[in-house]
This record gives C-alpha cells, sequence and structure tokens, in this order.
C-alpha cells in the first residue's frame, strides 16, 4: 500500500472552517471583554468634575458668607473669590463655577465665558466642555467626547451612537445624569463592558430631564 501523504481538500476544508468558527468565537468572546471606551471616559469625567466641585465649594474663600444676612453660598454665589488665584473679576459673575472648573483642568486652550453665563473650553484630551450656568439653580455641564467630530448628539431617539454626555449640577454641588446613557453609566459603575445593558437601560429610560440649569 502506498503511503497516505498531505492533506485531502476535505480535509482542508474541514480544518480552514473550524479555525473560522473558533476565531469567531473569540472575536465575540474578546469584544465582549473589552471595556466600552466612552463609559470609562464618563466615569472618568464625573468623579474629575466630582472632585474639584468639592474643593471649590468647600473652601470658603471662594464660595462664603459675605454678610450676616447675606449668604453667599454654592454654585449661584457670583461674589469674587477672597484667595488667589481666583480673586480676579474672571471668577465672578453667573458663569464663575464653570471658570472655576475650568481653572482646574488641563486645557488645550483658554476658557471663554459669554454674558448669559455659558462657559466653554476644549481640554488636552480633546473633550469639548459646555457649561451653562444660572444665577439661582446650578449649571448643566455637556461634554463632547471626540471634539468637532462623531455626531455631537446625546442619547435619544434619534441619536443611538451618541458622543456626547450630560450632567446636571444643583446649587448645593450634587451632581447627577442628564441623559439616559450618562445615567445608565453611572448606575453601572462596576461593569465596564456591559455596553448592551446600558443601552437598554438607555432606550427604557422615560426620565424627562433637564434642558435649563
Amino acid at each position: 500500500m502506498k503511503n497516505k501523504n498531505g492533506f485531502t481538500l476535505s480535509e482542508v476544508v474541514i480544518t480552514l472552517g473550524i479555525i473560522g468558527v473558533s476565531a469567531a468565537l473569540m472575536g465575540a468572546a474578546v469584544g465582549n471583554a473589552m471595556p466600552d471606551k466612552d463609559k470609562v471616559k464618563v466615569l472618568n469625567l464625573h468623579q474629575s468634575i466630582t472632585a474639584i466641585t468639592e474643593n471649590v465649594l468647600g473652601n470658603i474663600s471662594i464660595y462664603y458668607k459675605k454678610g450676616v444676612d447675606d449668604t453667599c453660598g454654592g454654585l449661584t454665589c457670583q461674589y469674587t473669590p477672597l484667595m488667589a488665584p481666583y480673586n480676579t473679576s474672571a471668577y465672578s459673575g453667573i458663569g464663575k463655577y464653570g471658570s472655576l472648573l475650568a481653572a482646574n483642568m488641563k486645557l488645550k486652550s483658554g476658557a471663554s465665558v459669554s454674558e448669559t453665563g455659558v462657559v466653554t473650553f476644549t481640554t488636552t484630551d480633546e473633550v469639548n466642555w459646555t457649561i451653562t450656568c444660572s444665577e439661582t439653580s446650578g449649571a448643566l455641564i455637556k461634554v463632547d467626547l471626540d471634539g468637532s467630530g462623531g455626531n455631537n448628539c446625546s442619547y435619544s431617539s434619534t441619536c443611538t451612537k451618541p458622543d456626547s454626555f450630560t450632567f446636571a449640577v444643583d446649587k448645593y454641588g450634587k451632581i447627577t445624569a442628564n441623559d439616559p446613557l450618562t445615567a445608565a453609566y453611572l448606575n453601572n459603575p462596576l461593569k465596564m463592558n456591559d455596553k448592551k445593558n446600558d443601552y437598554k437601560t438607555a432606550k427604557s429610560d422615560k426620565t424627562e430631564y433637564k434642558t435649563t440649569p
């Protein structure tokens, strides 16, 4: 009998099929294990915003009581801080909180403040920030993770692939999510690779979020 050398065509096809199925299964497993990069960034930004807010609100030289019957506390305090380097007009008025937030971040360029208290800036990680401040109730913080690229929208029925996320800050410094996907991320912080469930939670969210601070 002659010795059998090499592989038959059917054996090659079967082997390639097995390799293909194995690769597909491995790819799916790796994909499911990979963290959602947007979620990681949003949670990190939430931590940064929280830390900075607690720091500035906890400093009585920045948010302080001006007089016995004139309480100047929380985000709505528009007085110029007493402590350097914040004791300038740049850190007073409606946009005070937004300017203080910008001052404690690594900026790509200087912050811009409008007459109505809207503070805009870009950080070195290319995130665009828009902070809309209020005279009486707090602020809204919108972060666009990829700057001017992408869809430039927050999660909604018409924006299922968002790159913008919004936080609400009340006058006492409490920070909450202000769109469905941000809320889903903050409510599920330990599972970084749970994108399917996070989006499912966002889709079923019927909360009416703020449009103004």
